[in-house]
């Protein structure tokens, strides 16, 4: 990944891949709380479109570098958070998923129909832009897309390395026992509370921070994109078809849908509209039934359909003896 730019310098090539290395982090933020814990929500989006509103208005009106911007994005996506998960993860079953996809649609109606926000100018469905500065480093701004490409890929090693040490640690254990049974884990003493607020805090933190890389990279931000629920669910997609058990599922899930999606929107401009996510769909289907742990699962189904022939051979062999 490091040369790649050195061999293929072609800016939609680079864009693209810069597109899918976003996607890819934000299913990882979202498997933070959504795989590791087992929390499904549908409004991933609300903190994403959190950190690109907050550092691009910051920018606008105070100046302040989106460096620290993304900070600021991130406290606002966690105390919104707070304010989410405190009530919300005290409902059972689907109750949760449900209440975090009409959060999302609330977020997104209230920011479409709000042209200023105390002395924020948000100026509803239309957006707003990202003033250009020209080649800024210290304002997150860069001539080409080879910088942002780098970044990128240093913030999904970031994730990646975040997701392993809590996977791997105490802390890691009780969101697996809550995400394979919340009741028996707090019946061992799990505070499951607690656990899951802080999975969703961290999760929202780092997916605000990718906001302020979306706003910088796509130099706009736009609620009907940002905000959109059909956002959240691309989210939740890439890392479902790829495995929410596994840290890598995420990756390969993306690396399989969003090319995929990107090709087929460049291919067909305003032809066939929405045609990519009826394909996310089947294969979604395709992928419950035949790989229900996520693609990421097929090399342990593949050692276990040959342990299987295996024990059935040796017991064939037993019973001729």
């Amino acid at each position: 990944m490091v040369l790649l730019p050195l061999f293929d310098s072609d800016p939609y090539h680079i864009h693209l891949i810069i597109s899918v290395g976003l996607m890819i982090y934000l299913a990882m933020t979202w498997n933070i709380v959504g795989g590791l814990a087992g929390q499904v929500s549908f409004g991933h989006a609300t903190f994403v479109g959190m950190g690109a509103y907050a550092s691009t208005l910051l920018f606008i009106n105070y100046g302040l570098t989106p460096w620290l911007g993304m900070i600021a994005g991130g406290l606002l996506a966690v105390v919104v958070s707070l304010m989410v998960g405190l009530p919300c993860f005290r409902l059972r079953g689907a109750f949760f998923s449900l209440s975090t996809l009409a959060l999302a649609e609330v977020v997104r109606i209230v920011v479409v129909n709000t042209e200023r926000i105390g002395p924020f100018e948000v100026r509803g469905a239309a957006g707003i832009l990202v003033p250009l500065k020209g080649d800024a480093p210290g304002l997150f701004q860069f001539n080409g897309k080879v910088p942002y490409y780098y970044i990128i890929w240093m913030m999904i090693g970031a994730v990646y390395y975040i997701s392993y040490r809590i996977k791997t640690s105490r802390y890691g254990l009780f969101l697996s026992a809550i995400a394979d049974d919340e009741e028996a884990a707090r019946a061992n003493g799990v505070n499951v509370l607690k656990a899951k607020m802080l999975a969703l805090m961290v999760s929202a933190f780092l997916a605000a921070i990718g906001g302020t890389f979306y706003a910088q990279f796509y130099r706009s931000v736009d609620p009907v994109n940002v905000l959109a629920v059909g956002f959240s669910m691309e989210i939740v997609l890439m890392a479902v078809v790829g495995g929410t058990r596994f840290l890598h599922g995420p990756i390969i899930g993306t690396l399989i849908l969003a090319p995929f999606g990107e090709v087929v929107r460049a291919s067909l401009g305003g032809s066939f509209f929405g045609l990519h996510k009826i394909i996310y769909g089947m294969v979604l289907v395709a992928v419950i039934l035949f790989f229900p742990n996520g693609i990421a699962s097929l090399p342990d189904l593949i050692r276990g359909r040959v342990k299987e022939k295996q024990n059935l051979h040796a017991a064939g062999v037993g019973a001729e003896e």
